[in-house]
């Protein structure tokens, strides 16, 4: 039952993120996934469209280092 309400928390946690500002975040995840794999260029391409985005709308990709141990 505890999930469950969390879960419906994040969902609605969401709706309040305007839809440039999730486009932004969806983006600036697949930019990590494509250099993950060593998908420069198309990272690089998809940056690009990043940068079209309001700064107020814009996700970072800048993140810091994380332990995968």
């Amino acid at each position: 039952m505890k999930n469950n309400a969390r879960r419906v928390r994040l969902i609605d946690g969401a709706v309040d993120v305007p839809p440039e500002q999730r486009a932004a975040r969806e983006l600036v995840t697949l930019i990590r996934k494509l250099r993950w794999i060593g998908m420069e260029t198309e990272a690089g391409q998809l940056q690009t469209i990043l940068r079209r985005f309001p700064p107020d709308r814009r996700a970072s990709l800048l993140a810091g280092p994380h332990s995968t141990d």
